[in-house]
């Protein structure tokens, strides 16, 4: 079994010979994750000769299926309230936008908790009207994690989708039961992937999940560069108990929990986070936050919603 770097030295066949696959989605969401300036209509083999030090580049552009692919848009936007990022790609006549995941940013996981009280949040909105406005034509959407979910959730309420092809959620978190009954009609072109110890993916409702196998330890296992795949597609694997347990979890906090008390302990939360100028998970894991979890324990809210949301800031951002 090899991870994607090992995959990609291999001598991969067009796509135009055998299909989109797993594989396609792991590189076109690596992509968003890419720190350079890229100009629209920016070709792989172009990008690779700009940035000959990045031996990711390196490698699609020295491989068949990949070199050719166009980068149509690239972008990238952040303020005090917001982290959004996709590219859109023209691969060999195949429409692909893939949405940025969650970065090492305060902010983005602050997004991230919000998901569970909050329709549409504002990336969702960004997501929302980039698909609407730049879909014309037949288009697999993609994203992991946080990206996961805006793929989802900006496929459900596209307003052309007959153009989408297929959705990849790689272990990105679900979505509230209201619109999990409306994603229904969509659900035969949703795919959502997680690893076997997963406490991303299987957060709230998602659709067609299947478990597979990762190199990583930890929450390692949700960097999808280290994801098995094997013959173009990932590889099968079991779900722990522990991820069935969060699922369960998540779901009966969704079925509940008091939204707007789900509220209140995340912004306190974010807020006292963000008092102690800590703006990375770097930054938290070098502070001692032990005070801002006695406020949140101080909350006059209920018992159940305060406990899930401290169990869940300790295991999401350790």
């Amino acid at each position: 079994m090899e991870t994607i770097m090992d995959c990609l030295k291999n001598d991969l066949v067009s796509i135009t010979e055998n299909g989109f696959k797993d594989v396609d989605s792991i590189v076109c969401s690596l992509l968003t994750n890419l720190r350079y300036d890229i100009k629209d209509d920016t070709s792989i083999k172009d990008l690779a000769i700009d940035y000959n030090e990045d031996p990711f580049l390196a490698l699609l552009a020295s491989n068949k299926r990949y070199k050719n692919i166009i980068i149509k848009h690239f972008i990238r936007s952040s303020d005090n309230e917001e982290r959004f990022g996709l590219v859109k790609l023209d691969f060999e006549g195949t429409g692909v936008i893939s949405f940025q995941g969650t970065d090492g940013s305060i902010l983005s996981w602050e997004e991230n908790f919000r998901i569970g009280f909050e329709y549409p949040t504002k990336t969702q909105q960004l997501a929302i009207y980039y698909l609407n406005s730049n879909i014309d034509s037949d288009t697999i959407i993609i994203g992991h994690s946080k990206g996961g979910n805006l793929a989802i959730v900006s496929a459900l309420e596209c307003k052309k989708k007959r153009f989408i092809k297929k959705i990849y959620n790689l272990d990105g978190p679900g979505y509230d039961n209201e619109a999990f009954k409306r994603a229904s009609r969509m659900k035969s072109k949703i795919i959502t992937y997680v690893p076997v110890n997963s406490f991303v993916g299987v957060l709230m409702n998602n659709y067609n999940v299947e478990c597979i196998q990762s190199s990583g330890l930890g929450f390692q296992e949700h960097n999808i560069a280290n994801w098995y795949i094997e013959d173009y597609n990932l590889v099968k694997g079991e779900l722990s108990e522990n991820s069935i347990k969060a699922n369960k979890m998540s779901i009966y906090a969704l079925n509940n929990f008091n939204k707007d008390e789900a509220r209140i302990i995340v912004e306190l939360f974010f807020g006292l986070i963000k008092e102690k100028n800590i703006k990375s998970k770097k930054d938290y894991m070098n502070n001692d936050i032990s005070s801002i979890f006695d406020q949140l324990e101080a909350l006059d809210i209920d018992a159940n919603v305060k406990n899930y949301y401290i169990q869940m800031f300790k295991v999401m951002l350790s």
